[in-house]
């Protein structure tokens, strides 16, 4: 390809809006792609069990609608729950 030729096709794209968007897409994505290891910079397959099997360190309530009203099944709003 000759450099006018170039320089045609480039004009070309760029005169049409969805094709400067989607460019601009996919460099974001490989933007995030290389700078991956900075965003996340910890090991994914590293697995700390220890840290698993804790318990919660949450001070939420853990109960659900089974174990707070068991009759519960069909009603339009539970009536043991607060508020």
């Amino acid at each position: 390809m000759t450099t006018a030729r170039q320089a045609q096709v480039l004009r070309r794209l760029v005169s049409r809006p969805p094709t400067v968007v989607a460019a601009a897409i996919v460099l974001i994505f490989i933007a995030i792609a290389l700078g991956a290891a900075h965003l996340a910079p910890f090991d994914p397959t590293a697995t700390d069990f220890a840290a698993i099997r804790k318990p919660s360190t949450s001070s939420a309530p853990t109960r659900s609608a089974a174990t707070c009203c068991p009759v519960s099944f069909g009603a339009r709003a539970p009536r043991c729950w607060p508020g």
